[in-house]
């Protein structure tokens, strides 16, 4: 599928719609590279990217968390406020972005297992105890939400530029 047209859209939402559309793994800026993860190097880059930040990720949480026991929802906190420092030092700092990236893209995952955690746990072990299902459901509401909201927001920026345009 070609990249789409974009005759009404300024530069940046172009931009966002590509990106939503195409993922984090196929653009430039992201990955260091011109053009896209669509060869046997990139992609090997990409993944080997990917699945060492799940599994070091992972690992930090719980290292963070449980054997340093600064406890599950504070490392969630932890790791949150750096990625906003990450945030801060790219858009006021002049932080690299292809840096800024892969930095908070690899902080996302500590953070996600702490928040994990903190939900699943029983509140004897520091958590909420909402369980695994309970934690899903959560997950899958949250997501289903958010993905309506943005349609909407879509549907009502377009139906807005055509009236306008129209």
């Amino acid at each position: 599928m070609g990249r789409p047209s974009h005759r009404h859209t300024g530069p940046a939402v172009q931009h966002g719609t590509h990106d939503a559309q195409q993922g984090a793994r196929g653009h430039p800026a992201v990955l260091g590279c011109q053009g896209h993860v669509d060869h046997g190097r990139r992609e090997g880059f990409y993944w080997l990217a990917v699945l060492s930040t799940f599994a070091l990720g992972t690992s930090a949480g719980d290292l963070v968390a449980e054997k340093l026991a600064l406890g599950y929802l504070p490392s969630a906190f932890l790791f949150a406020t750096m990625i906003a420092l990450v945030a801060i030092a790219h858009l006021k700092g002049g932080l690299n972005a292809v840096l800024a990236f892969w930095a908070a893209y690899i902080l996302t995952r500590p953070f996600g297992a702490s928040m994990g955690d903190y939900l699943t746990a029983a509140p004897v072990d520091g958590g909420l105890g909402l369980g695994t299902n309970g934690t899903s459901g959560l997950f899958l509401t949250v997501i289903v939400g958010a993905v309506a909201w943005f349609t909407l927001q879509q549907r009502r920026a377009n139906t807005s530029e055509h009236a306008v345009l129209g």
